[in-house]
């Protein structure tokens, strides 16, 4: 499992490039393109409008032409409620994360919008009404969906800020850390690991390692009873100092990490900190469940590390007879015994 994953440490030239593509695509982008301003705006909106509702129900009511009655301005108050805390939640959403997280508030108002439209056409068309009050509703009517039109504007866009943020920074990926420390020194260590079939003679699960050239492995790894398999390239090799490695093309399970070896405090040894970072099937479903089995991966990390120890250390695999035998053994004798 150990030697599943690697770090994929990009060029210094990448970083930069990256950085200059980020500037200059905030200097082209007008502030009215960001999701946060048109959050920030739509925020106060629905802020001036649920406090109008909520004080003044019956000089809004004639506004939009219905009539003056208590059923009406107890429905204006409930809409004045319900605009209030969509504009708080979208003064939330855009501070804490500049609007990329707008986006469910901001559908919250599409879906407010068209039940104002309801509304307001049924008060259009009941009968004995639109001698009187048709103009007003009308022009409420143009009003709201004008209204509507910007929102699902906005949704629009803050939903894909929210998706890109997703795939440039919240990348779904599974982290792994374990640190084991080996009475060994770092120079012994470090040649041990970079010598993959040493890995494959310790690690679980692993079926096969096969060294294609200097940078390059192919891997045969058994994975949930299902045998998967993947080419692995190391990434950066610094001796007595860090091993790091991503896998190739189309691997069966994407993942990157780094092994480093760090002289223990008190000449105890080596300290052997490894890194997983595994990229899980189906998206965020995926993540979920892969966020929800992290222990297992972890805990499966920590055993191949103490092999790892034990193996550096005694020159074997300690095992008790629990570990290696199935129903009773000595270290598990059958209940009927006495």
């Amino acid at each position: 499992m150990i030697g599943e994953v690697t770090s994929q440490h990009p060029s210094a030239t990448g970083e930069r490039s990256r950085g200059m593509s980020t500037d200059l695509v905030a200097r082209v982008r007008p502030r009215s393109a960001e999701p946060g301003h048109w959050a920030g705006a739509l925020a106060w909106f629905s802020l001036g409008l649920g406090v109008t509702q909520l004080l003044a129900p019956d000089a809004l009511a004639k506004l939009v032409g219905a009539r003056n009655r208590r059923r009406t301005r107890t429905l204006m108050r409930t809409l004045g409620a319900r605009e209030l805390m969509v504009g708080l939640g979208l003064l939330r959403a855009r501070k804490a994360s500049g609007g990329r997280r707008a986006a469910p508030w901001l559908w919250s108002r599409v879906a407010g919008d068209i039940v104002d439209l309801g509304l307001l056409a049924r008060l259009a068309a009941a009968p004995g009404r639109r001698h009187r009050t048709g103009g007003s509703v009308v022009n409420a009517l143009i009003a709201v969906a004008g209204v509507t039109v910007i929102d699902v504007l906005a949704g629009r866009r803050a939903s894909r800020a929210e998706q890109r943020a997703l795939g440039a920074g919240d990348t779904g990926t599974v982290d792994i850390h374990s640190v084991v420390t080996v009475a060994r020194p770092v120079a012994e260590v470090y040649a041990w690991w970079r010598n993959l079939n040493n890995l494959a003679a310790v690690m679980t699960n692993v079926e096969s390692i096969t060294v294609l050239d200097e940078r390059r492995s192919l891997w045969k790894v058994r994975v949930a009873g299902k045998l998967v398999e993947w080419q692995a390239e190391i990434t950066d090799n610094r001796p007595d100092d860090v091993i790091a490695w991503r896998t190739l093309h189309d691997a069966d399970v994407v993942h990157s990490g780094n092994v480093r070896f760090v002289a223990a405090p008190g000449g105890r040894g080596t300290e052997v900190h490894v890194d997983v970072d595994v990229t899980p099937w189906g998206g965020r479903l995926g993540k979920a469940v892969a966020k929800l089995g992290r222990q297992i991966p972890q805990q499966q990390v920590s055993n191949d590390l103490r092999r790892v120890k034990q193996v550096l250390e005694v020159g074997e695999i300690s095992q008790s007879d629990a570990s290696i035998h199935r129903g009773p053994h000595p270290g598990r004798p059958s209940r009927n015994n006495p």
